[in-house]
């Protein structure tokens, strides 16, 4: 790498460095007493980490191995904070930092090879650093900044590869890794095999299938299966349990113009004017198709794809695949700000015999329209995140705290959110929503298991046969339920400003159940 080039990643570093310091900033000025995560999920993490580290295996709960994190790469790694000396949060908050500050330099080295310009790439590492979204995903505990990194990195080597004519596809192998980051990374997979061997150029012949192409699919067929046995065998099912959780699997033959709208409002709040762009991106990469500058059309596949393939599995009417905040569709981000640099350095090439003058009132334009939306996200951006820390800090780390003193550790606790009362407290759980509790869902999900109240019925026989001695839950999202319980609200929380949880009532409420209700279940 040259010396300016060294320079300006340098700097780029620094301004992601300053991002999270901002962040952190706020998150101390709104939760004073200590360092946070911004949703319950990533606590789920930590406590299959610690269960790892401690050999237990990929267990919530030592002694029953269940598949409820879909991001089992992630756990693994965050199972060495346990390892090291300090604070977990502060490793897993300075491991998300690193893979935000790589995907930086990766989104950088996409753009290059795809032949933008350095100074319109670096532009682009620097908007990358500059999204809210990466600089949450960062912080957040969560498995993002780790996929994402697989995710751009296997793209760039399935470029050079395609470009090549490389007979070994180790892409391939690297996206089907990404896939145990996120289970996206299935699709990544599948389009990088479309873009590859059936898309071909203009009169041009297909890819031959070779010895070490057939090595290459197999290797990343034994990545992808890897964790599917392991779902079924724990199980039944090949799938994580937080599929089942998230969807009842294909809701329509036609994506839905709603859940397609509501997933580019994601993309287009911070980058705008990338969004605008994308296909204007795409169609540079779909003119280079035959030439020596082809590069096939994976970016543009994998952002219109993603959209496309999640719309088909959930109701808009209810969406679920969206995430928290729109989380699962912020790898695509980095993508769309490739496509857009893309469209740009084209259109800068055709103007470069413009008047500078004319040249230089363009780039300012562009530079605004980039740069204003995007950093005024951020602002925003970085008092959501401290609202999202502070949220689950008043809720759920609060009640687990709490019931340290005050509930027996040997008492069985339902439970609707499991990750921090997992991770703080002793106590045996039932999952309310079912990752991993997964013989729940044909209660709250199944035929005739959901009653007038949305699942309540089926719920409340469940809870029969488990006969929990507390249950913690939000108000909201079981409405009716106090009123069928015997007992009564031993603690309750308040959330304040709550943009984050389920409910701002969160319940901890003592059941007393009838003598002649069924044994639990084991």
């Amino acid at each position: 790498m040259k010396g300016s080039s060294r320079s300006r990643l340098l700097v780029l570093f620094l301004a992601g460095l300053v991002c999270c310091g901002l962040y952190v900033a706020r998150e101390r000025s709104l939760s004073p007493t200590g360092m946070g995560l911004p949703l319950d999920d990533s606590w789920i993490h930590l406590q299959y980490a610690r269960n790892l580290a401690e050999g237990n295996g990929l267990s919530f709960r030592q002694g029953r191995l269940m598949p409820g994190s879909t991001a089992p790469l992630w756990t693994a790694l965050v199972s060495i904070a346990f390892l090291l000396p300090g604070p977990v949060l502060l490793w897993i908050k300075a491991m998300g930092i690193g893979f935000y500050l790589a995907g930086a330099d990766a989104t950088i080295r996409l753009s290059r090879e795809l032949g933008v310009g350095s100074w319109l790439a670096a532009l682009a590492g620097l908007l990358f650093l500059l999204t809210d979204a990466m600089v949450w995903s960062a912080l957040s505990g969560m498995e993002i900044g780790l996929f994402v990194l697989l995710a751009l990195w296997g793209t760039i080597l399935h470029l050079r590869e395609r470009q090549s004519g490389s007979v070994a596809p180790l892409s391939l192998i690297l996206l089907a890794v990404s896939s145990l980051a996120r289970p996206e990374g299935l699709l990544l997979v599948g389009l990088a095999v479309v873009d590859r061997w059936i898309l071909r150029s203009p009169g041009g012949e297909a890819k031959k299938v070779t010895r070490p192409v057939l090595v290459a699919l197999l290797c990343a067929a034994a990545v992808i299966l890897a964790s599917q046995i392991f779902s079924w065998i724990a199980t039944g099912s090949p799938f994580p349990t937080t599929y089942s959780v998230k969807t009842s699997g294909l809701q329509s033959f036609l994506p839905s113009v709603r859940f397609l709208y509501d997933a580019l409002g994601i993309l287009f709040r911070p980058h705008p004017l990338p969004v605008l762009l994308v296909a204007a991106g795409a169609l540079v990469l779909v003119e280079r198709l035959g030439s020596r500058r082809d590069r096939g059309l994976l970016p543009a596949l994998w952002v219109g794809g993603l959209p496309l393939a999640y719309s088909l599995l959930d109701s808009p009417e209810h969406p679920m695949t969206m995430g928290n905040f729109g989380r699962y569709y912020f790898p695509l981000l980095p993508f769309v700000i490739v496509l857009g640099a893309l469209a740009l350095d084209a259109a800068w090439r055709r103007g470069e015999a413009s008047p500078w003058h004319l040249r230089a009132a363009a780039i300012t334009v562009v530079l605004a329209a980039l740069l204003g939306p995007t950093i005024t996200d951020l602002w925003r951006g970085a008092n959501r995140y401290a609202l999202n820390v502070r949220n689950v800090n008043q809720s759920d780390v609060a009640m687990a705290l709490w019931m340290q003193t005050h509930v027996p550790p040997t008492a069985l606790v339902a439970a609707q959110d499991i990750g921090a009362v997992g991770f703080l407290t002793p106590n045996p759980l039932v999952d309310m929503t079912g990752i991993t509790n997964p013989e729940i869902l044909p209660y709250i999900k199944g035929p005739g298991a959901a009653g007038s109240s949305g699942g309540l019925a089926g719920l409340v026989r469940f809870l029969e046969l488990q006969r929990p001695e507390y249950l913690m839950f939000f108000s909201r999202s079981y409405p009716g339920l106090l009123d069928l319980l015997q007992g009564g609200i031993v603690h309750r929380l308040a959330v304040e400003t709550n943009i984050t949880m389920a409910g701002s009532d969160l319940l901890l409420v003592k059941a007393t159940w009838a003598e002649s209700a069924p044994a639990q279940l084991r």
